[in-house]
């Protein structure tokens, strides 16, 4: 049978699919049957399939990079040239060529790797997402290069997330990097770096926050980006944004679910304006006896599971009496136990004022799947059951 007569026998969720792999660029076997969602055995046949027909290359990463010694980044999916132009003649947007594939960098694509695991764990919950190509297209950043590796849309469409990835690789020298080329990108001022490993997170935080002098005296100055700018885990990114502030409704179940009475929003600024409120980059104000000296005592809450480096500086800054002389509530800080969590938060909020109430991630877990009790994570598993 020619390519010619098989490509005609491609149905429409053949196109879907190599659209999707397209979008991300490059994709792991794994993803492949995330996207696909075919079973164990069929989704390597439909590989082989693509592959025979021209429209899906795959390739083996070479070199001494940890991450690519498991076997799972060994193997990567793109599609090809052929593949693309078949996409267009559906009528599908096209946004490269297998001639910039061709010509990534190692370096950024096992990134890239890790951002599409991000990416396709917060599709289910209505997130969008965009590759670095399409995100630098949208805000016109002219940075030649500019290591920006993708954006995450909120599902509201309201907020965009800049993405960065770093690998443990001289994260030193790739944060020196994003606080260079981000100022320069137009319109983008909500940020989310992500992380391999968890340890990583407080050094990273510590050089975003660092004034450094660089070659011919120059000072590179702490980042600011005039939004948020989140730190995290990569695992820990697809299983708190389905809760986080952004999803307002969730969030307030979240904070419900916790055993807390909201009192406030502090996003409604009529509120806060009516009331004398403080100004500081709080959540909401709340009750909760538990934490109560005396019946009906109301405090500030903040939610910094997000490590949102700006709101963290902000916070620091409240001492009871900075603004409103009547106000003296304490503050609630919904944290965790892990390294990337409370040492930090700590570290920022000092005083009297501040109370840390630590999460299990395995809590996280338990509110999400029940406030999403019809999502269902598509499978990646491509090994066999024991069982």
């Amino acid at each position: 049978m020619t390519r010619r007569t098989n490509m005609k026998q491609l149905e429409e969720k053949d196109i879907q699919i190599l659209y999707e792999i397209n979008n991300f660029r490059f994709i792991t076997m794994e993803q492949f049957r995330m996207i696909s969602q075919y079973g164990k055995s069929y989704v390597y046949e439909k590989s082989r399939e693509y592959q025979r027909m021209g429209i899906l290359k795959k390739s083996s990463l070479k070199g001494e990079i940890a991450e690519q010694r498991r076997k799972k980044h060994k193997i990567y999916l793109e599609v090809t040239q052929s593949g693309m132009n078949l996409i267009k003649k559906h009528g599908y947007r096209v946004t490269s060529t297998a001639r910039e594939n061709a010509s990534i960098r190692r370096e950024r694509l096992l990134a890239l790797l890790q951002i599409n695991d991000i990416a396709l764990n917060l599709l289910p919950y209505r997130w969008g997402f965009l590759d670095g190509r399409d995100t630098k297209r949208r805000y016109n950043t002219t940075i030649k290069n500019a290591l920006l590796h993708g954006m995450l849309e909120s599902p509201d469409k309201e907020k965009d997330y800049g993405l960065y990835m770093l690998m443990n690789k001289d994260n030193e020298k790739i944060v020196d990097v994003i606080k260079r080329q981000t100022p320069y990108i137009k319109n983008l001022t909500n940020y989310v770096i992500a992380t391999r490993t968890a340890k990583s997170i407080p050094k990273v935080i510590e050089d975003l926050d660092s004034k450094k002098v660089l070659f011919h005296k120059k000072s590179l100055s702490r980042l600011h980006v005039g939004g948020k700018l989140c730190i995290l885990p990569k695992d820990f990114i697809p299983m708190y944004l389905p809760i986080s502030k952004v999803i307002k409704e969730k969030h307030k179940m979240f904070i419900e679910a916790l055993g807390f009475q909201i009192l406030a929003d502090m996003d409604n600024k009529n509120i806060v304006s009516k009331h004398r409120l403080s100004m500081h980059q709080f959540d909401y104000i709340v009750r909760n006896e538990d934490y109560a000296e005396y019946k009906g005592e109301e405090f500030y809450l903040v939610d910094m599971l997000d490590n949102d480096l700006t709101k963290l500086r902000d916070v620091a800054r409240y001492n009871g009496d900075s603004t409103y002389h009547d106000d003296a509530r304490k503050v609630i800080v919904i944290t965790s136990n892990q390294k990337f969590h409370k040492p930090i938060h700590e570290l920022y909020l000092r005083g009297k004022y501040f109370i840390f109430l630590p999460i299990k991630l395995k809590g996280i877990s338990h509110i999400v799947e029940r406030l999403y009790p019809d999502i269902v994570l598509p499978e990646r598993n491509l090994k066999k059951s024991n069982g």
